[in-house]
């Protein structure tokens, strides 16, 4: 990931890398949050698996540019 972002930061039109994260998936958001990923927004019950819903936290990390 280091490598995606440090790549991403050459691109010099590229202002921002979007993902999203199961909510409960606390090692993977930890691990974005460290990254200098922040939470921008929730989807709840964005995705479905058999009978579960899951919400998804959605997160940016910006590059180049201030966020506006």
């Amino acid at each position: 990931m280091n490598e995606l972002i440090g790549l991403a930061r050459r691109m010099p039109d590229l202002e921002q890398l979007l993902l999203g994260v199961g909510a409960a998936n606390t090692v993977a958001r930890n691990l974005y949050l460290g990254l200098g990923f922040e939470i921008y927004g929730l989807e709840r019950r964005a995705l479905k698996i058999g009978d579960q819903y899951i919400d998804e936290e959605l997160m940016v990390v910006w590059l180049n540019k201030v966020a506006g």
